[in-house]
C-alpha cells in the first residue's frame, strides 16, 4: 500500500471518492467514513479483531462497497 501526506492523498483522489478510518482497538476495530469534500467523518460500524489478513478483507470490502479511496 502506498503512503502519502495529506495534501498527496487528496490529490490521488478522484471525485467522489471517500476515505475510510480506522480505529484499531484491543478487542474490536472502530471505522468511520468520510463525506465526498472530505470535511466531516461520522462513526461507520465496528469489526471484531482477529486475525490481520481477515480484517484487512473485511476494510477492503467495506472500502470497496463504499467507494473510498484511501484509508
Amino acid at each position: 500500500m502506498a503512503l502519502f501526506n495529506m495534501r498527496e492523498l487528496r490529490g490521488r483522489l478522484r471525485p467522489g471518492e471517500r476515505l475510510v478510518g480506522i480505529d484499531p482497538g484491543a478487542r474490536r476495530i472502530g471505522l468511520a467514513l468520510s463525506d465526498v469534500s472530505l470535511y466531516l467523518a461520522s462513526p461507520y460500524g465496528t469489526l471484531r479483531r482477529g486475525k490481520l489478513k481477515q480484517n484487512a478483507a473485511e476494510i477492503a470490502a467495506i472500502a470497496a462497497r463504499e467507494g473510498a479511496g484511501g484509508l
